[in-house]
């Protein structure tokens, strides 16, 4: 279950001690470090020491993440001599010094970052319930709307349901970890996960010395979910968000949101590009409603994620000319790269693998003639359309740059106005 949340969520992990609570967070931690996620292990229950000692178990050095891409707030190491150089609490009691130090771990590290608080138990050991209640409600939002995600752990057994509800209603979801009564195997269940297609059924898992074991079939049968879906809805619905608040009240904001997704029958993690579209459509609309004013187009600020931006490979040896075409280029939205000379364009064309080469002829080293006929034998870069820049003006240099290999053929000097649409027009008509 470690792929299944987006960036910007959060997750209560609920279960007794001893079931694999543990295990199942540093399976979250060593997962996102695999992977050059950003991590925040917020720790109470265990001293960093300790979790790089476990580790190194697991055959995991995270000493060598530390600082990069993983930051420790220690919570635990606050009644004994600790190591100065981490971000640490002076006593669990100080809630504002933890925020504080989140802020500053985020600094460090960028955003997203994936959160870890383990576990929020200890807090309500030093600190009145309501403050604590009031203090994950407010980090919470805020890690959501701004930091990324966060998993919190609370330890079953230890509090008033009534504090383990609010809780509950916090977070996006809750997944509960426990012992089967006949056999004292362990099980877990998702008892809700908000945006997601779930069953709420119990599933047994193993705890080894290398992690938590979940079998994939049985996963499969308490959640369905796109992760890659579920991180774009996210990130649109984020800047969907951030457009409206410079125009609306929070509630408003809100609302409109929430009406958006009504009308088109589906949840904050299942918008796909056709629903993303109609979201911005109706953002228009309500801006011009509501305020009187045209917005302008609002697609390149909100459908980023949604539409694939091409990328064009510009060979041109003239610095001057280079630079125009690949600022023109970037103007419509397109990704560029540069090559100077025929050798330089094979290697960026290997290496970038763009959707389209426009290649000059006339260039040093290796001429785009011959640039353009190792292009069309390799391969890997064969099917990449090539469209020929020259100032050559004799008869025939266009049907020699087309039996070079070239698909098209644009005589300098360029008419810079028009070559935008041109390039349009041939990534939907391979024409010129």
């Amino acid at each position: 279950m470690k792929e299944i949340f987006p960036d910007y969520y959060s997750v209560l992990l609920y279960g007794p001690p001893g079931v694999g609570k543990s295990e199942y967070i540093f399976d979250l931690v060593e997962y996102y470090l695999k992977h050059n996620k950003k991590v925040i292990y917020i720790t109470t229950s265990k001293s960093p020491e300790q979790l790089i000692e476990y580790a190194k178990k697991r055959n995991l050095d995270i000493t060598k993440y530390e600082n990069k891409t993983l930051v420790f707030i220690d919570c635990y190491s606050w009644s004994v001599s600790k190591e100065e150089k981490r971000l640490s609490v002076d006593h669990p009691a100080n809630l504002n010094k933890i925020s504080i130090n989140l802020v500053k771990a985020v600094n460090t590290l960028g955003m997203p970052v994936r959160i870890i608080f383990d576990s929020l138990s200890t807090l309500f050991l030093h600190s009145q319930a309501d403050v604590i209640l009031k203090f994950v409600q407010t980090i919470t939002s805020r890690i959501k709307s701004e930091y990324g995600f966060i998993l919190l752990s609370m330890q079953k057994g230890m509090h008033n349901q009534e504090h383990v509800t609010t809780v509950y209603s916090i977070m996006d979801g809750v997944i509960e970890m426990d012992f089967e009564e006949e056999t004292l195997g362990k099980h877990l269940r998702i008892h809700h996960l908000d945006g997601f297609p779930h069953e709420s059924i119990w599933i047994p898992y193993k705890v080894t010395p290398h992690g938590t074991e979940i079998n994939p079939e049985n996963l499969q049968k308490i959640v369905s979910y796109n992760a890659k879906t579920a991180q774009q809805s996210a990130r649109f619905i984020k800047k969907a968000e951030k457009l409206l608040s410079d125009i609306f009240a929070k509630a408003m904001v809100d609302n409109l949101i929430k009406s958006y997704l009504t009308k088109l029958e589906i949840t904050r993690d299942t918008i796909e590009q056709n629903h993303a579209k109609k979201i911005t459509e109706m953002i228009h609309e309500d801006i011009i409603k509501f305020t009187g004013k045209d917005p302008g187009t609002l697609e390149k600020v909100l459908l980023g994620d949604f539409i694939k931006r091409k990328k064009i490979l510009v060979v041109e040896d003239n610095e001057d000319f280079r630079v125009a075409i690949k600022e023109i280029l970037k103007l419509k939205n397109y990704q560029v790269v540069t090559a100077v000379n025929g050798v330089d364009a094979i290697d960026s064309a290997e290496r970038e693998h763009p959707d389209l080469i426009l290649m000059d002829i006339g260039l040093p080293v290796l001429d785009g003639y011959e640039a353009t006929r190792r292009l069309k034998s390799k391969p890997t870069t064969k099917d990449i359309p090539i469209v020929a820049l020259t100032s050559f003006v004799l008869k025939g240099d266009d049907e020699k740059a087309l039996a070079a290999g070239c698909d098209g053929y644009i005589p300098k000097p360029i008419d810079m106005g028009g070559f935008p649409q041109k390039v349009e027009r041939f990534f939907e008509t391979g024409v010129l």
